[in-house]
């Protein structure tokens, strides 16, 4: 189960993944040295860089904590701890709005008399 606070054992946890959205006819391949390169077949080229008109893709899912790397883990969970004392601090902070009841006090601490 997801722990969404409530001292729940958190199990997965929201990763965000990002991959190369590359043109039509480009591919991305791995040199001996495990560099990346970008290939299109059909013209003939090939480049350390990722071709004109390709941009980065994001997406968030959800992953099992067991199929992470321990310091990734470590990281992300304190991510999470961190945000989540964020929103409580941020709660706190707002001002509670109290309702002045008719006879109740003024702005300024006096009875209204009328």
């Amino acid at each position: 189960p997801k722990a969404e606070g409530g001292g729940e054992k958190v199990t997965e946890i929201r990763v965000k993944e990002e991959h190369m959205q590359l043109p039509k006819g480009w591919h991305k391949g791995f040199d001996t040295m495990h560099r990346a390169y970008y290939y299109n077949s059909d013209l003939g080229k090939s480049s350390w860089k990722p071709p004109a008109g390709s941009h980065t893709v994001a997406t968030y899912v959800e992953k099992p904590l067991s199929e992470l790397l321990p310091a990734d883990k470590k990281r992300l969970l304190a991510a999470r701890e961190a945000e989540e004392k964020k929103k409580e601090a941020e709660k706190q902070e707002k001002p509670v709005e109290r309702k002045r009841e008719e006879g109740g006090e003024s702005r300024r601490g006096r009875k209204k008399d009328y």
